[in-house]
C-alpha cells in the first residue's frame, strides 16, 4: 500500500496490507532483489524516516501501534531491526474497545523531529505523539477516514479525509501540539499526499 526511499536513496521499504501476508519489505532499487521481509501482525499505508535516518516508522493498522524499527548500515547493506512499537490506545479511552479502533494509518514526523504525527483511519482523528517519551501528548478531530499526513516546509501537517472531501490543515505551536485551521475542500475521497 507504501513506499519510502531510505535515507540514502538506495533501497525502498514497502508496506504489505493484503489478506495473506503484512508488514514490511526492503527492496534493492537497482535489482529489484528483496533483501529483507519483515512480518507484522497489522500494517497499513504509514512509513516514516526520522531525520537522522536512523528510526523507521510503520503503522499498524488494525493493531492500534506504530512499529518503530532501527535502520542500520549503508546502501544495500541497510536493515531493519523491530526497537519498540507505540500503542495508540490510552487509559481514557475505552477498554472495551475491540482492536482496531483507531486502525493506524499515514505517519509524518514534526519539523524538529520531537513529535510523531499519527493518522487514525477509524477514530476520525489525528494524534500527536511524544517521540522521547513514547506518549500521546494530544488527539484532534479530523474529517472522515484520515488516511496520508505529510508535513510541510513550513511545519503545517496536513492529513486527507478518505471518507469525506477534505483535506485538514494544522500548524504546530511551541509546545509541540497542534491547531487546526480551516479545512481545504478538495475532490471525492483525497488519498495519498505528497508534501513540497
Amino acid at each position: 500500500l507504501a513506499a519510502v526511499l531510505s535515507p540514502d536513496g538506495h533501497l525502498i521499504v514497502v508496506s504489505l496490507s493484503g489478506w495473506r501476508e503484512q508488514g514490511l519489505e526492503i527492496v534493492n532499487r537497482a535489482t529489484g532483489a528483496i533483501l529483507q521481509r519483515i512480518p507484522q501482525s497489522g500494517a497499513f499505508v504509514g512509513l516514516a524516516f526520522s531525520a537522522d535516518g536512523h528510526t523507521l516508522y510503520a503503522s499498524g493498522g488494525v493493531t492500534d501501534r506504530v512499529y518503530v524499527y532501527s535502520w542500520s548500515g549503508s546502501s544495500a547493506t541497510a536493515s531493519a531491526t523491530l526497537a519498540d512499537s507505540i500503542t495508540m490506545s490510552c487509559p481514557a479511552d475505552d477498554s472495551t474497545a475491540p482492536p482496531g479502533s483507531h486502525y493506524v494509518s499515514g505517519l509524518a514526523l514534526s519539523l524538529d523531529g520531537r513529535m510523531l504525527y499519527v493518522a487514525e483511519n477509524l477514530a476520525d482523528s489525528i494524534a500527536v505523539v511524544d517521540i522521547a517519551e513514547r506518549r500521546i501528548v494530544q488527539r484532534l478531530g479530523t474529517g472522515s477516514y484520515p488516511y496520508a499526513i505529510v508535513t510541510a516546509s513550513d511545519g503545517r501537517a496536513y492529513v486527507s479525509d478518505w471518507g469525506g472531501a477534505t483535506v485538514d490543515v494544522y500548524h504546530p505551536v511551541a509546545s509541540g501540539k497542534l491547531v487546526a485551521e480551516r479545512p481545504i475542500h478538495v475532490g471525492r475521497h483525497p488519498s495519498a499526499l505528497a508534501s513540497i
